[in-house]
């Protein structure tokens, strides 16, 4: 059953149509009539998008996947009847996913799942580096608040200015 609001846009559209196809015919008459076209017909989102993904990929800023994206949106703006331009633009740091790895030495050696953290520091010329491993439990923020309290600390963001220290005389080769 169709809803009020639904049966005055379905108007709205059959009567824009109607319109459009009984008027001459100027140039911007015939761009409303292709965009109302486009509304109500096939569109080339689903196929874009999945070029996009399984052509080009992911996009981090700089990367050789951002300017095929960059070229590739040139080119459809340029088909659709559009004036391009692009413009360049500098980004203080770029941050692309590597590997990371992790292991447990003692009391049992056993690998550990890590990840690479967006722009966190690595270790200094990439060499492996001996720390205590910590077990935050669950992530709650309950774990969090023991595992501090254990540590030492009384509040996570002491804990966070130790971390920070100990990472920069970690980088400095102290």
């Amino acid at each position: 059953m169709m809803t009020k609001m639904r049966k005055k846009t379905l108007a709205l559209f059959l009567a824009l149509g109607s319109a459009l196809s009984a008027a001459p015919v100027s140039n911007s008459e015939n761009v409303a009539a292709r965009l109302s076209a486009r509304e109500l017909g096939e569109t080339p989102m689903l196929s874009d998008l999945q070029e996009m993904c399984d052509r080009i990929g992911g996009r981090p800023t700089g990367s050789p996947s951002c300017e095929r994206a960059i070229d590739w949106a040139v080119a459809k703006l340029k088909a659709a009847g559009l004036s391009v331009r692009t413009e360049s633009f500098s980004i203080p740091t770029r941050w692309l996913g590597g590997s990371a790895s992790a292991r447990s030495l003692s009391p049992e050696e056993f690998p550990l799942r890590v990840v690479a953290t967006p722009y966190a520091p690595g270790t200094p010329g990439g060499k492996a580096i001996e720390a205590r491993l910590l077990d935050a439990g669950e992530g709650t923020e309950a774990d969090f608040a023991r595992l501090v309290l254990n540590l030492g600390f009384e509040r996570v963001d002491a804990l966070l200015v130790r971390i920070k220290k100990t990472l920069g005389s970690v980088a400095a080769g102290a």
